[in-house]
């Protein structure tokens, strides 16, 4: 089993040698409170740091869907409203133009070739 303890030399805990000093070169002298731990498992930590990002970035990714969401709305209403101006004014230009009430289905009398005939 590992060993760990305190080097006050770091101002840390730090994995100790075999021999009781620390790995960053400071003699077991400044090294006090040994105790028993297990070996961190780096593909753990990596996979458990992963998992917490993970996490992260669905749970901001989640809010920005909340926090976009009545925008959207917003402009979905806006956009609308927009395609029925647009459709108003449509209906005036060919009232204006073919003299009509329902512009959208009285075309000008032609003839075949394309000539009025009125």
């Amino acid at each position: 089993m590992a060993k760990a303890g305190w080097c006050d030399a770091c101002g840390a805990n730090v994995w100790i040698t075999d021999e009781g000093a620390c790995p960053n070169g400071h003699e077991a002298s400044h090294v006090s409170g040994v105790y028993e731990t297990s070996e961190p498992d780096p593909l753990k930590d990596a996979a458990n740091s992963l998992g917490d990002a993970a996490d992260t970035a669905a749970a901001a990714v989640s809010q920005a869907w909340d926090d976009a969401a009545p925008g959207a709305k917003d402009a979905a209403a806006a956009a609308s409203d927009a395609a029925e101006d647009a459709l108003d004014a449509a209906a005036s230009l060919g009232r204006k133009l073919f003299g009509s009430a329902d512009a959208s289905t009285t075309t000008p009398d032609t003839t075949e070739d394309g000539t009025d005939d009125g």
